[in-house]
């Protein structure tokens, strides 16, 4: 399978399996142990009610394609043809949240 037509497949896969509301990114990649001028694609929407992170923002990285117009064009294309019309590009920035924050409602108590 090449990769624009697995890229359709996994946000296909998303939006069958989606907690609530979802949007969609595409932005250079950034993670917690990564970062590089890849086009990106994210789906943002909440962690499920049998997650300790119920409730809050997931975002779930779908592809990674090249750096430049060409990437973006490409992950542009993907969304397009999995249905997805309405994104947000990310210019200059992350929607990445370290997840020191997302966890921060946890109890500090590591005794499981």
């Amino acid at each position: 399978m090449n990769l624009h037509a697995e890229a359709v497949d996994r946000i296909r896969d998303r939006l069958k399996n989606r907690c609530g509301r979802i949007t969609w990114t595409i932005e250079t990649g950034r993670g917690e142990t990564y970062r590089n001028r890849n086009w990106t694609i994210y789906a943002h929407d909440n962690y499920p009610r049998s997650s300790v992170l119920s409730g809050r923002e997931r975002r779930t990285h779908i592809m990674e394609f090249g750096p430049g117009d060409e990437g973006k064009q490409s992950a542009i294309a993907a969304c397009q043809e999995a249905g997805v019309w309405k994104y947000t590009e990310v210019l200059g920035g992350s929607t990445h949240v370290p997840v020191d924050q997302i966890v921060s409602h946890l109890p500090d108590d590591t005794d499981y």
